[in-house]
């Protein structure tokens, strides 16, 4: 990851560790998540190269882009355009001033709603 400069952790997770970094051929600000490349058995995670290659081809207002990916032996890197905002602060501030919010959708049901073949649109539980 030497073309990043980690800021700071954003935060720790079952799937992995996200922090904000700088490019620093840009100086842009992005997030990156390091997920290790490897399950509890040793084995190459599936998973890990299912989600970016979903993640690839998702364009959509509403999900945050995927800019790049890079591995090493032990774990593969997403390197996404940053949020202004947690996420969790952000539901949290909408909700307490009663601002109208976009749908929030999860990732593995976007694909077929940008398609148009979803039949039932998946909200996030807490709406």
């Amino acid at each position: 990851m030497v073309q990043y400069e980690v800021v700071r952790r954003v935060g720790r997770g079952v799937n992995g560790t996200v922090y904000t970094c700088r490019r620093l051929e840009t100086g842009e600000i992005v997030a990156v998540k390091a997920v290790s490349l490897w399950d509890e058995d040793g084995a190459l995670s599936c998973n890990v190269l299912r989600e970016i290659s979903i993640h690839q081809d998702l364009r959509h207002p509403n999900v945050v882009q995927l800019l790049d990916f890079l591995h090493d032996t032990h774990y593969m890197y997403y390197v996404q355009e940053a949020m202004q905002m947690h996420l969790g602060r952000y539901c949290t501030f909408v909700r307490a001033n009663g601002i109208p919010h976009p749908r929030i959708t999860k990732v593995r049901m976007l694909r077929e709603e940008v398609r148009g073949d979803a039949t039932t649109p998946c909200r996030w539980a807490a709406w």
